[in-house]
């Protein structure tokens, strides 16, 4: 008698998706008026009533929350369902460019989604038919990244038939090489969790120790902060290995969301197509580079992009209901984005199957693509800095006229802060300009390591990638040509170098 192969998330067509995931956020708004009391406060004033709020069309109508016109004005527990603790199980935090600090309680169930999430992720590297070593390089404590992963990996490999190990060396470097160098050749495969900037590390110091990558079978999986399609091949030529889609890949998530997607198969070749072919990249991307091009589960993390930048709704401990991440970014239906390559003359499944990809790894869910932060912040080693903690630096000095903050990939693959600055009458010579860099560096540094906890702790743990690199250059020269004739400038650079 044949037996039924067990069901995939492959089987599961696109509009059930789209269904329930546009149902759950209704009847999330409708939960958290009704059981979180700043809520209902937030309703009032903006003369919402929710008996009012019927279909998902009435739900696209509601105001949008924030951290500032919503988190903030609240205290934590009127931002809880009952408005009480009692319900978390375990307390994260995270401060951001502010240094205010922002308390994120997790419910005990909270994360059952997030747990099916990661399995799903950990489905795409063949942790059922082959032994992994899973590398947790993110710090543990009271940020966010290093312990989700952890939790959500550990209750990964206590599940029936996963193959999975996971250790949590930190960011040592040398631990982490240690680690690998002793553990890693009993295992099938690697996979290295951490943000880009500290992978990098690890696979070129490794290299340079000797460790053959491409032998372990190695896969990075990057979190934290974005990177561009030119390091994602970078590190895939430097650590080598049989051909996969996932070798480099990404997750998408935060302290006030949680896991909220991850790179797939389709995805990363969404990333491919757009930086090999500009009519794609126009069609898919705005015309602009995305750091993260990821899929999402709409039934657990539900997104609309609201005037270009990106908002959540879920259920959790604090809950949220059309939240702005401060993100720009776009969410596009499967079918949408299969249109949009079809017009310009690439069918995705046949591509999908054309890199390898078994059919059961094509999952219908949305893409979601970001660009970059709204509220005017880079990010590095997943602390956000945000211009104005720098205006006062340079305020003190009279002949610079503006400054711009970037995030830079070098010729190496590494990602280091980098701030340019402008004088205001000509370029300096090399001398005087040598001078002015290394004495706004120290101060730089000074300002940020005393105004942004996020920062410090970055800076422990990479302090290469967040150490900042100061570029001073003649006026309208360099990044400051983008800003000839307009009146107001601004302090981003968003073009990478590679």
């Amino acid at each position: 008698m044949r037996t039924r192969s067990k069901a995939s998330l492959a089987d599961v067509p696109e509009q059930v998706w789209l269904d329930r995931g546009r149902a759950n956020a209704l009847a999330t708004f409708h939960r958290t008026a009704r059981r979180v009391p700043a809520y209902r406060a937030f309703l009032g004033e903006h003369g919402v009533r929710p008996r009012d709020i019927r279909t998902f069309e009435d739900f696209q109508g509601l105001p949008t929350t924030s951290k500032e016109s919503y988190l903030l004005r609240y205290d934590l527990v009127e931002l809880l369902p009952a408005g009480s603790l009692a319900g978390s199980c375990v307390i994260t935090c995270s401060s951001g460019y502010s240094g205010e600090p922002l308390f994120w309680p997790r419910l005990k169930r909270q994360d059952d989604g997030a747990v099916r999430g990661m399995d799903a992720l950990y489905s795409l590297f063949g942790i059922a038919s082959r032994r992994t070593l899973a590398v947790n390089t993110f710090t543990l404590g009271v940020h966010v990244g290093g312990q989700m992963c952890t939790d959500l990996s550990l209750r990964v490999a206590r599940m029936p038939g996963r193959k999975l190990t996971f250790v949590t060396p930190g960011a040592s470097i040398e631990d982490i090489l240690e680690l690998v160098k002793h553990l890693s050749p009993r295992f099938e495969q690697t996979i290295i969790w951490g943000y880009p900037s500290l992978v990098h590390k690890v696979v070129t110091r490794g290299a340079s120790a000797g460790i053959d990558w491409a032998r372990l079978d190695t896969f990075l999986a990057c979190a934290g902060d974005g990177f561009t399609e030119s390091w994602r091949r970078l590190m895939v030529n430097m650590i080598g290995g049989r051909p996969h889609p996932m070798r480099v890949s990404a997750l998408f998530g935060s302290a006030d969301g949680g896991l909220m997607g991850f790179d797939t198969p389709a995805s990363l070749l969404l990333r491919q197509l757009a930086h090999d072919r500009p009519e794609v990249k126009e069609s898919l991307f705005r015309g602009q580079t995305p750091l993260a091009s990821i899929q999402f589960n709409p039934m657990g993390r539900f997104f609309e992009s609201i005037n270009g930048e990106l908002a959540l709704t879920c259920w959790q401990a604090v809950p949220m209901v059309r939240y702005s991440l401060r993100d720009v970014g776009d969410a596009i239906p499967f079918s949408e984005a299969a249109s949009q390559l079809q017009a310009c003359g690439i069918c995705l499944p046949d591509a999908l199957a054309g890199i390898g990809v078994a059919p059961e790894h094509v999952w219908r869910w949305p893409f979601l693509s970001c660009f970059g932060r709204a509220d005017g912040t880079v990010s590095i080693v997943g602390s956000n800095i945000h211009p104005y903690a720098l205006q006062h630096v340079f305020a003190s000095h009279p002949e610079v006229s503006h400054f711009k903050l970037t995030v830079e990939d070098d010729a190496e693959g590494g990602s280091r802060l980098a701030v340019y600055v402008e004088v205001r009458h000509g370029a300096l010579r090399s001398d005087a300009r040598a001078r002015l860099e290394r004495r706004l560096h120290d101060e730089v540094l000074e300002a940020l390591l005393k105004a942004n906890p996020d920062y410090v702790a970055a800076y422990r743990d990479d302090r290469q990638a967040a150490d900042p690199l100061i570029h001073v250059v003649g006026r309208g020269r360099g990044p400051f040509a983008e800003d000839a004739g307009r009146w107001k400038r601004s302090h981003l650079h968003r073009e990478r170098a590679r």
